[in-house]
């Protein structure tokens, strides 16, 4: 058998061909046990999703963009009022308190079809004129930050977090928020439950139906502690 090189027309010797790279990858473990593939190049959520995780939490906690990463996600979009940056963990309906985990971020952005920063920015621009139309979508938006804000899931939320909230959320919509605020630093029940979900519900639909405290029925739909502050409100006049 002939075991010479073959020789181009030139009797010059040809060079041995270079194997063509794969185009899905050059070798190696990808840490998967799939020798030979490539990492592929992350999306622009994937990008976004990793700079806002806190990598310093434990183990379990950390696929999770919480509060910091949430409030400088904001702030890198432009968004400093934190109302309005709460309106996305209302979209994708979070259900972590100040938590927003990877399958929530990929699924409620990829039906929102949000692909980018750009449309992620759109996209709070967006929400705030759903939420900021009607008075039912803003309720839907205020009875969700409930577990959201709450810090302790297994208690009521902790009165002086209500009343952060009711002055960024009610600023606007409470004809009474000054006096409900006093009512709920002095009363007694407010330093021994805390601030109960019928509670936090049921004050927005007072405030959205009250324009006079001396319209106010105590047999009303309301929780006690609404007829107790009217009450209260009425003897300070």
């Amino acid at each position: 058998m002939d075991t010479r090189r073959k020789s181009n027309k030139d009797g010059a010797e040809k060079p041995a061909l270079k194997k063509k790279a794969s185009s899905i990858g050059t070798g190696g473990n990808n840490g998967n046990g799939n020798a030979g593939f490539a990492h592929r190049a992350k999306t622009d959520l994937e990008v976004m999703f990793d700079k806002y995780r806190d990598m310093t939490r434990d183990a379990d906690e950390r696929d999770v963009i919480w509060k910091k990463g949430i409030i400088l996600m904001g702030e890198d979009l432009g968004v400093t009022d934190e109302v309005t940056i709460l309106l996305l963990p209302w979209k994708l309906q979070s259900c972590l308190s100040w938590g927003i985990q990877r399958g929530e971020w990929f699924h409620g952005l990829t039906n929102a079809k949000v692909t980018s920063h750009v449309k992620l920015r759109s996209l709070f621009t967006q929400l705030k004129e759903e939420v900021g139309g009607t008075p039912e979508v803003f309720g839907e938006f205020y009875g969700y930050l409930y577990d959201f804000l709450r810090e302790d899931r297994g208690k009521h939320m902790d009165p002086s977090i209500a009343m952060e909230y009711w002055q960024k959320l009610l600023a606007k919509r409470f004809k009474y928020l000054k006096e409900w605020t006093t009512y709920v630093e002095t009363a007694e029940p407010f330093k021994s439950r805390g601030v109960s979900r019928d509670l936090w519900k049921q004050l927005y639909e007072f405030a959205a139906s009250t324009e006079s405290l001396a319209a106010h029925e105590p047999d009303g739909p309301y929780p006690v502690l609404i007829d107790d502050f009217v009450e209260w409100a009425r003897a300070k006049k």
